[in-house]
C-alpha cells in the first residue's frame, strides 16, 4: 500500500512538472518582454504547488552577488535576509551559487542534512523550505546569466523524472529569453529604419510634416484604450509611422497644391495605399504592417479604397489607423484649407460611426477625447 502511495505521489510530481512546462511554453510564445516572461514563469511555478521560486541574476561586482530579480511565493523577506553569491566561498557553495559557477543543475534534497546549505538552513526551515533545485539559465553562448531556484515544502521533493522536466523548463526559458532579446534588437532596428522612411515622406511634403507622428500618438492611444496587448500596439505604431509612405511616388505639385484637387489628381492620390503595400510587402515585419498600410483608407461600409473591404475584412489595426488618420487630418492645416479643429473633427468622426468607421474604434476615440488625452 505504501509503495502504491509513493508511486502515485511521484506520478503527481512528474505530471505537475509536465503541466508547468506546457504553461511555460505558452508564456514564452506570447511574451513581449523579459520582465513579464520571468514573472509569469515564477507565478506558474508556485501555482503548480511548489513552495517558492526566484530568479537570480549574476552580478559582476567584487562579491559576485546573485541578485533576485523575480520571485513568487516567498514570505517575510526571505530573499532579503539571506546572502547568496557565485563566489568560491561559503556563500557561493550552496545550490544556487554552485549552479551559477558550474552551469549544472544542483538538487538539494534536505536543508537539514546538506552541509552546503548551512548558511541558509535556519532561515529556510523557518519559512518551510525543506528542499530545493537550482537550474542554470544560459545565454546562446552557453554562459550562465541567471539561476532559477525552486523550493519544496518537504525533503526529497525533487525526484529524477521531475528534475529532468524542470531542467527542460530551464532550457526552454533560456532559449525563449534569448529569442526575446533578439526580437527586441530587431524591433529597435525596424523602428530606426521606419523612422528613416517616414522622414523621407515628410521631407517631400512640408504641409503634412509631422502628420504621421501625430497619427502614431492617436492610433497607439486608441489601441491601448481598447485593451490591445503591447506587441499588437507596437505593430500598429510601426504601421502608423509609415502609413503614407506610398506618397513618395506622387508628384510634389499635387501633394502641395493649395486648391481643390481634380478627379484625375485625386485618383493619383488614391494609389498611395497600394504603392505603400508594394514598398513594404517583402519586409519581414512580425506584424501585418504592409496590410495595415494597404487598408488604412478602407471604410467600414465598403466604400473605401483600394480593395473595397467591409467590416472585419479590414484588419483592426487598419480600422484604428483610419480613425486616427481622419482625426489628425481634419484637426490640422492643409494646403487647401486651414485647420478645422479637434471639436469639428470629433463631430465628423462620430457622424461616420458605423458607416465609414468602426463603431468600437470611434467609441474608444471618443472616450479618450472626453478624458482630455488628445493633443492634436
Amino acid at each position: 500500500m505504501t509503495f502504491i502511495k509513493d508511486l502515485e505521489k511521484e506520478n503527481h510530481k512528474v505530471n505537475r512538472a509536465y503541466q508547468l512546462l506546457r504553461s511555460a511554453n505558452k508564456a514564452i510564445i506570447s511574451a513581449t518582454n523579459e520582465s513579464s516572461l520571468y514573472q509569469q514563469i515564477c507565478d506558474f511555478i508556485v501555482s503548480y504547488g511548489y513552495k517558492m521560486t526566484w530568479i537570480g541574476q549574476l552580478e559582476q561586482d567584487e562579491a559576485k552577488t546573485i541578485k533576485p530579480i523575480f520571485s513568487a511565493g516567498f514570505e517575510d523577506h526571505y530573499l532579503e535576509s539571506v546572502k547568496i553569491s557565485w563566489a568560491d566561498d561559503m556563500f557561493g557553495h550552496g545550490p544556487t551559487g554552485t549552479t551559477a559557477r558550474e552551469g549544472q543543475t544542483i538538487v538539494n534534497q534536505n536543508f537539514l542534512t546538506n552541509p552546503s546549505t548551512l548558511p541558509w538552513r535556519d532561515s529556510a526551515i523557518k519559512h518551510g523550505y525543506q528542499s530545493s533545485i537550482a537550474l542554470p539559465l544560459k545565454t546562446n553562448t552557453g554562459s550562465v546569466s541567471a539561476v532559477l531556484t525552486i523550493y519544496g515544502a518537504e525533503p526529497n521533493a525533487f525526484e529524477e523524472d521531475e528534475s529532468s522536466k524542470l531542467e527542460e523548463l530551464a532550457q526552454t526559458l533560456s532559449f525563449g529569453h534569448e529569442a526575446l532579446l533578439e526580437r527586441e534588437k530587431r524591433f529597435d532596428v525596424m523602428v530606426k529604419s521606419v523612422a528613416a522612411l517616414a522622414a523621407t515622406v515628410e521631407s517631400r511634403d512640408p504641409y503634412t510634416a509631422g502628420h504621421q507622428k501625430r497619427v502614431v500618438k492617436i492610433a497607439v492611444a486608441i489601441a491601448q484604450e481598447m485593451g490591445l496587448d503591447a506587441d499588437t500596439c507596437n505593430g500598429i505604431k510601426l504601421a502608423a509611422s509609415i502609413h503614407d509612405i506610398g506618397k513618395m511616388q506622387i508628384p510634389i505639385e499635387i501633394l502641395t497644391k493649395p486648391t481643390k484637387l481634380s478627379k484625375l489628381e485625386m485618383d493619383m492620390i488614391k494609389v498611395h495605399p497600394q504603392v505603400g503595400h508594394e514598398i513594404l510587402k517583402d519586409i519581414p515585419f512580425p506584424w501585418p504592417v504592409a496590410e495595415m498600410v494597404h487598408q488604412h483608407h478602407e471604410r467600414f461600409d465598403g466604400s473605401g479604397y483600394p480593395q473595397g473591404l467591409t467590416g472585419e475584412q479590414i484588419l483592426l489595426g487598419a480600422r484604428i489607423l483610419a480613425v486616427a488618420d481622419v482625426l489628425e487630418a481634419m484637426s490640422s492645416h492643409r494646403p487647401y484649407r486651414p485647420a478645422l479643429g479637434l471639436d469639428i473633427a470629433l463631430k465628423e468622426i462620430n457622424t461616420q460611426r458605423g458607416i465609414f468607421l468602426d463603431p468600437a474604434v470611434v467609441d474608444s476615440c471618443m472616450r479618450l477625447a472626453k478624458s482630455g488625452q488628445f493633443d492634436v
